[in-house]
């Protein structure tokens, strides 16, 4: 069943595509991409908004035992896991929306021209009938893609307003430092505490974590480094926000032995947090891709509490990322000098983005000044932990006496005042 690169042509499938169009059918609901959606078996993904629209991509595929497989004719990479999938197809004489010219050729002629070196109507019909495919690849690194087979994931987000409480109770301000300016939460009262959200944004649950941090007597300050304040998590918003976070200079994702540029900003707004707050230093906490921030913030000697929750950068591909802590050699000595220095870092055992050879580093790095909480999070554990759980204090969090996550956030919060109160 091919399934190459194509259009999904909206008015040429509603005949027969149903109420299949726009969206993906659900084909492994059991994979931990769609924990907690309520998505099952057969589900549509995306419909009402389009998520699958104008241009998508796909491979070549077959069925066994009524679910899809990677051909592999294509060069689609053995393990590749296909979860969703949606008809397309490119566009002909008759359903583009700008026919071409008498002599020119028509989208899928072309394609089949430089696919097969003809036009011929039996080339034409083997490229006729796809499907745009999403879909998840695991490499021999461990590092994990996602592909979303669509440039329409945006359409999704329409649907989905900011949560209009999320943020009630801050104070929206604006801080800039060196001629950048970035909107910054704020609220309580006590010694401060730098907030910085994961992906893709400062969501509900955040700005949860952050009162929780005001409740026990802090002043935070939550800096909107990407996506809408107070908007839901979700996959298609996740989706949105990551190539944007990818090609931004202010993020190292990839490179190795380099700080984030953002940084810079963030230890400033540390600095006049401290200056506003009191306090004998701050404190912070990083989460998923901006999980080693606060390590990186503590090149300053105010940063006494810095926390790493699941820190994903730069991305866990290969050995050498995966021990990597987004620190330049020089920021990293400095780091390694402070004797007054003491980090807190958490992640679940089998987060396929926080690698334990990244924790291995940061003991190297530290040796006993690192508090380190790993949660189990493997198949069959004791509180039915998802296994790829990601989101210590936030979308994995569980508010219930004795269960792991409870107990970290609670080490954080005693972190905080141990490093922060003056006794």
């Amino acid at each position: 069943m091919a399934a190459h690169v194509g259009y999904l042509a909206l008015n040429h499938l509603s005949a027969w595509a149903g109420s299949a169009m726009g969206g993906y059918t659900i084909h492994r609901a059991e994979h931990w991409i769609f924990d907690e959606t309520g998505l099952g078996y057969g589900d549509v993904l995306g419909a009402a908004a389009t998520t699958v629209g104008y241009e998508c991509d796909g491979c070549d595929f077959t069925y066994r035992d009524g679910l899809p497989y990677p051909t592999g004719v294509d060069r689609t990479p053995a393990g590749f896991e296909i979860l969703g999938t949606a008809p397309a197809a490119h566009f002909t004489r008759t359903t583009a929306t700008r026919p071409p010219a008498p002599h020119e050729p028509s989208e899928i002629e072309f394609i089949a021209s430089r696919l097969f070196g003809s036009r011929s109507d039996e080339d034409v019909e083997r490229i006729a009938h796809g499907h745009a495919v999403l879909g998840t690849y695991t490499s021999p690194s461990s590092g994990v893609v996602i592909t979303s087979g669509s440039t329409d994931w945006a359409h999704h987000l329409v649907s989905r307003p900011m949560s209009e409480d999320a943020l009630a109770g801050f104070e929206e301000t604006q801080f800039t430092h060196d001629g950048v300016t970035k909107t910054v939460y704020r609220g309580g009262s006590g010694p401060g505490v730098v907030v910085i959200h994961e992906l893709p944004g400062l969501t509900p649950n955040v700005a949860a974590f952050a009162r929780t941090v005001i409740d026990a007597g802090f002043t935070v300050a939550a800096p909107v480094l990407a996506g809408v304040p107070g908007q839901a998590m979700s996959i298609p918003y996740v989706m949105t926000v990551m190539p944007k976070v990818c090609v931004s200079k202010e993020f190292t994702t990839w490179a190795t032995n380099q700080t984030s540029p953002v940084i810079d900003w963030l230890r400033a707004l540390a600095r006049d947090l401290h200056e506003s707050a009191g306090g004998p230093g701050v404190g912070a906490i990083g989460m998923c891709f901006s999980g080693g921030f606060a390590l990186a913030m503590a090149v300053d000697d105010i940063m006494l509490a810095p926390v790493c929750s699941q820190p994903s950068l730069p991305f866990a591909v290969g050995k050498k990322r995966s021990r990597d802590l987004g620190l330049s050699p020089k920021d990293a000595t400095r780091i390694r000098e402070r004797s007054d220095l003491c980090v807190l870092a958490m992640r679940f055992t089998g987060d396929p983005l926080v690698p334990g050879a990244r924790f291995e580093a940061l003991r190297d790095l530290l040796g006993d000044r690192v508090i380190v909480i790993e949660i189990d999070s493997s198949k069959g554990n004791p509180h039915g932990i998802p296994r790829a759980a990601h989101s210590v204090v936030t979308e994995h969090f569980v508010d219930e006496p004795g269960h792991p996550t409870k107990d970290a956030l609670e080490r954080v919060l005693a972190f905080f005042r141990e490093r922060l109160v003056s006794s």
